[in-house]
């Protein structure tokens, strides 16, 4: 029982952090967008100090959340990460507000042209490289499943009609996460390794839960629903961040190269293709 409510601990403060950064970048992303669209105007220049504020925010929230992964396990540092996590909440509504603003005063900054190319290659890349760590076996044989099944799902969008397929496919990446996750804090081996191969991690557990959730809203796509999904995209960018930081900083976890270049095409296939959805 220890063990598991350390675990649980740990992984809320992981969830935190992680989401924090998400929110906070994924906002600066948005308002320096929209000051690239106004350059030169009143609305524009406001964007500019509205990104460079969130900015040096997420900045700040990243250097001062960092002593806190080295002290991970303790119930009181939630309290530090949990008024930042409200503080990016707080930048992101306000961002959302914002880019209405912009949006209703500038009307083109709402438009995005979508080439389908592009995605038909990451998807590519992430099914060959999946591939390439089953044969090799540098991977867990449930990861190389999961972003298999991520890059075979990411094919149907491109369709003009969303596919009953897609839906049952983000429903198994949610069990698939949730499975893993479940088997790792109640420290049940056949849950979260029951392929050959090594286990499958909680932060790659979170990058398929998180992108299951993304593809199951994948058509919703007004302004809400875009920041929605970019913060999504962002959070699966993050995980790579945060697995860098705790290994520096000697935080057990456990590093693969290939999951972390598969975890960057599909954080940054889902952004590119949550950046280019219209948001009318």
């Amino acid at each position: 029982m220890p063990n598991i409510l350390l675990g649980l601990s740990d992984f809320g403060l992981y969830n935190l952090w992680l989401w924090t950064l998400a929110l906070n970048f994924g906002s600066s992303l948005i308002l320096v967008n929209n000051y690239i669209k106004s350059k030169g105007t009143p609305i524009g220049r406001s964007a500019f100090y509205f990104f460079l504020g969130s900015f040096l925010w997420s900045i700040t929230a990243t250097g001062i959340t960092i002593p806190i992964i080295e002290e991970n396990g303790f119930f009181f540092n939630y309290f530090y990460l949990f008024f930042t996590f409200l503080a990016s909440i707080a930048l992101s509504l306000g961002t959302y507000e914002r880019a209405r603003i912009q949006i209703l005063l500038t009307p083109s900054i709402g438009e995005q042209t979508r080439d389908n190319r592009l995605w038909f290659i990451l998807s590519f890349c992430i099914f060959a490289l999946a591939l390439i760590g089953v044969i090799l076996r540098g991977m867990g044989g449930l990861t190389c499943l999961g972003f298999i099944l991520i890059a075979g799902l990411l094919i149907p969008l491109t369709q003009p009609k969303f596919t009953k397929l897609v839906y049952v496919g983000s429903a198994i990446l949610l069990i698939l996460g949730l499975t893993v996750i479940s088997g790792n804090y109640l420290e049940i081996p056949a849950l979260d390794s029951p392929l050959p191969g090594g286990p499958t991690t909680v932060p790659i557990a979170m990058v398929f839960i998180i992108a299951g959730l993304w593809l199951a809203i994948a058509k919703l796509s007004s302004l809400k629903w875009q920041i929605v999904k970019i913060d999504m995209a962002m959070a699966i960018l993050f995980t790579v961040v945060i697995r860098f930081a705790t290994y520096f900083l000697r935080h057990p976890s456990n590093l693969s190269y290939l999951e972390l270049l598969l975890s960057v095409l599909v954080g940054g296939a889902l952004l590119w293709r949550s950046w280019k959805t219209p948001n009318r």
